[in-house]
């Protein structure tokens, strides 16, 4: 069943409209009619089924015949805290980050984030959302920033706060998992196509973020991000 985001909070028998692009996409790629049943979620936890009650080359009215109930969240919540990538890379990753169940992404500029992954979070947004209407997640990621790496830090509490870095030879983050009992809530830092400086993991290192690698190769930044998360959802998360 198809799947449309519409924000708010609506109950049984309650009328919703969809918006210009999903009035298109239900009347002239799909050709629903009258009578057509959609699935809806408002991004905070919440989905209905709903019936076509009324289209238009304008307006597609539904309303809700029923409350789903459905169990498709991490009971890990991941905050990825990403440096910005150039062009297409960023929009991949945001993708694939809201699939593989992110709770949160956090943009960063760093010493060497390029200028032209700045000023794209509506962009970045509607990826988000477009990646949870497909695949069935009923919250979208939250993303803020882009903020400066010193910034950030400030204030930040250690928690479980990771730090993907190519030059850590210490330990990997497999390895860490396996000694650390499971917390509820988990940040992943991930540097951008150029990595950080030394004094930027220092800084890191100093607001509580612990240092771990994924193994002998060195991946490039979208991938490592999304290696990481598919690692944590292993051993925290549902991805079993």
């Amino acid at each position: 069943m198809h799947r449309f985001y519409l924000t708010g909070e609506h109950g049984l028998g309650a009328e919703v409209r969809f918006n210009p692009a999903q009035v298109r996409q239900i009347t002239r790629v799909l050709r629903m009619r009258v009578g057509s049943r959609v699935l809806t979620f408002n991004g905070s936890g919440q989905e209905w089924e709903v019936e076509i009650v009324a289209t238009s080359p304008q307006e597609v009215v539904g309303r809700i015949v029923e409350e789903c109930e459905a169990l498709r969240e991490s009971p890990l919540r991941v905050v990825l805290v990403q440096g910005l990538l150039k062009g297409a890379k960023m929009d991949y990753l945001i993708q694939k980050a809201t699939e593989m169940g992110v709770a949160e992404v956090i943009l960063l500029s760093t010493r060497r984030t390029v200028a032209e992954g700045l000023g794209k979070v509506a962009r970045w947004d509607r990826i988000a959302i477009e990646a949870a209407e497909q695949s069935g997640r009923l919250v979208v990621p939250k993303l803020s920033g882009p903020y400066p790496l010193e910034g950030y830090v400030v204030g930040q509490s250690p928690g479980a706060s990771l730090l993907l870095w190519e030059r850590e030879r210490v330990g990997t983050l497999a390895a860490l998992l396996d000694r650390m009992p499971p917390p509820d809530e988990v940040k992943i830092l991930v540097g951008p196509e150029g990595g950080l400086e030394m004094d930027e993991v220092a800084l890191l290192r100093r607001a509580g973020f612990v240092p771990v690698s994924l193994g002998p190769r060195t991946l490039r930044a979208e991938t490592a991000a999304l290696a990481a998360l598919a690692i944590l959802q292993h051993y925290w998360g549902d991805l079993r």
